[in-house]
């Protein structure tokens, strides 16, 4: 059966349930496929057809993607798919735009119904999301695109529909606030949830987002959806 919706909070579980297994190549109930243990970006495939993007596995991700936003491309025929006449490669954040096609590559041609991922894997989930216009949750979601390219005459005007995106991120988490102050923005909406829940440490693993999303729930906070996609939210919506 085909997935048309899924709830946040089951999305944090399944990020948090198959984070090891994923990050070790090892193919473990629910994944029906694993990118091999060590590849380049680090992703998983349901045997109900979600794709399950993870986070950095460490310093050396986080300084081949996340910190290098003007890195030269490698020639790819994922990152020529993924590019628009709107949203061409040079919108992108390169390291984030790089990682998205090696994930695509791992799919090999499989269109996955959902699409959810934290952190780096947020990043290419977004850019994935607008490419095979699926339903997508990204949780702790870095900006993965050039503010000017995302101008209401460039949407007007787009090859693709990027509002099946959906992107979460903690007022206390710094980790998704410094990319805004290099110009970039989230594909998709944005809710940034700013809630009573405690605050320890740096506040962008997965675990904590899923404390945050059952408490969010629980207070009945205005503005994030239970499920995704959600016909309340249709329009574009950036509250930070």
């Amino acid at each position: 059966m085909t997935l048309t919706t899924y709830s946040l909070l089951d999305a944090a579980k399944l990020l948090q349930e198959t984070r090891n297994a994923i990050k070790g190549g090892l193919k473990r109930a629910p994944l029906a496929d694993v990118t091999p243990a060590g590849a380049n970006a680090a992703a998983g495939l349901t045997r109900d057809n979600i794709l399950v993007i993870t986070g950095s596995r460490g310093g050396t991700d986080y300084a081949f993607y996340n910190l290098r936003p003007l890195r030269p491309l490698p020639a790819m025929p994922e990152i020529e798919e993924i590019a628009t006449a709107d949203l061409p490669k040079k919108a992108y954040h390169q390291g984030f735009l790089l990682h998205a096609a090696r994930v695509k590559r791992f799919l090999a041609g499989r269109r996955p119904d959902i699409i959810v991922g934290h952190s780096l894997g947020a990043a290419s989930a977004q850019i994935l999301g607008a490419h095979f216009e699926v339903p997508t949750i990204g949780l702790a979601s870095p900006q993965v695109v050039k503010r000017r390219y995302l101008a209401p005459a460039a949407l007007r005007a787009g090859s693709h529909r990027q509002w099946n995106v959906f992107n979460m991120a903690w007022r206390k988490d710094f980790v998704t606030r410094g990319y805004r102050e290099l110009g970039l923005r989230c594909l998709g909406h944005r809710v940034v949830v700013d809630t009573n829940a405690p605050n320890f440490g740096i506040d962008h693993f997965v675990s904590q987002y899923e404390d945050l999303i059952v408490t969010a729930l629980d207070q009945q906070l205005v503005g994030l959806p239970r499920a995704w996609p959600d016909a309340s939210f249709a329009q574009p919506t950036r509250l930070a």
